[in-house]
């Protein structure tokens, strides 16, 4: 048995360590490059990338402090070891919501439930080292495999009204990725709930070989979104001008409303 654990554990730390380097190059490339290497001729959503920056930025940290933590503790009843998943709980689900929310740019969402929403997992997790006598952890693990259910519940109605409204208000563009780039990046969450909740490393082992590629479609993700902003109505004289979002068009001038179209028929029937 050790003599299969120990390669098994080599390839562990070998991947953990890579997981690591391509978390810290894609958070400053995200951060500090003003190109994009997949698709420079388009113009990604800014607040998109700062998100995906923060979401790498993060991992990378939550990859060093518990790297340092297994090596020279290793003390899974210690208060440290609890203050470390309360921090897991509060900083590594957030921007992962949020670089999934921002993916979607017909309106901004509120991050602040999901903030109130893990706080009880931080609260259960440092209680677990001062109560160790009581089981805490199966609740906390119950309780986040019922958010991650909801948020995929939750993500799939966005995206529907997403994709209603990118179909009225921008019918010339193909967003059909839409679909395929959100699905598997909540594949990636439940993996890493997977990850986060199992002590085997061959779980542990296949959660970091998957989550490269998945990596690259995040990047190749923020990369190749267009943003998508509304043109200006130009003023014109001796006109009433709205300017109706389910009517613009890209590459069609912009949409006027339906108070406008009414104000123009009315001007033409009286000449």
């Amino acid at each position: 048995m050790p003599e299969q654990i120990i390669p098994l554990l080599i390839l562990y730390l070998l991947l953990y360590g890579a997981g690591t380097a391509v978390a810290i190059v894609l958070f400053l490339y995200l951060l500090l490059c003003r190109g994009k290497a997949i698709a420079p001729d388009i113009t990604p959503p800014e607040r998109l990338r700062r998100w995906a920056a923060a979401l790498f930025g993060i991992m990378a940290l939550v990859h060093v402090w518990w790297i340092l933590f297994y090596t020279y503790s290793n003390d899974t009843h210690s208060v440290i070891y609890g203050l470390l998943v309360a921090i897991d709980c509060m900083a590594l689900p957030p921007v992962f919501v949020g670089t999934l929310l921002s993916m979607l740019q017909d309106r901004r969402r509120p991050l602040w439930p999901i903030v109130v929403a893990m706080t009880p997992c931080a609260v259960l997790a440092v209680l677990q080292t001062a109560l160790p006598s009581i089981d805490l952890t199966t609740p906390n693990m119950v309780y986040g495999l019922a958010l991650a259910m909801v948020f995929i519940i939750y993500m799939v109605v966005a995206v529907r009204q997403y994709g209603r409204w990118l179909r009225d208000s921008y019918a010339d563009l193909e967003h059909k990725e839409v679909w395929l780039s959100l699905t598997l990046l909540i594949d990636l969450m439940l993996l890493l709930m997977s990850y986060e909740y199992t002590d085997n490393y061959v779980m542990s082992t296949i959660a970091h070989l998957i989550g490269f590629p998945l990596a690259g479609l995040l990047l190749w993700r923020v990369e190749t979104l267009e943003r998508l902003t509304p043109l200006p109505l130009p003023d014109m004289e001796g006109s009433y001008y709205t300017i109706d979002p389910s009517l613009t068009g890209r590459g069609k001038g912009v949409g006027l409303s339906a108070k406008c179209w009414r104000s123009t028929a009315r001007t033409r029937s009286s000449t």
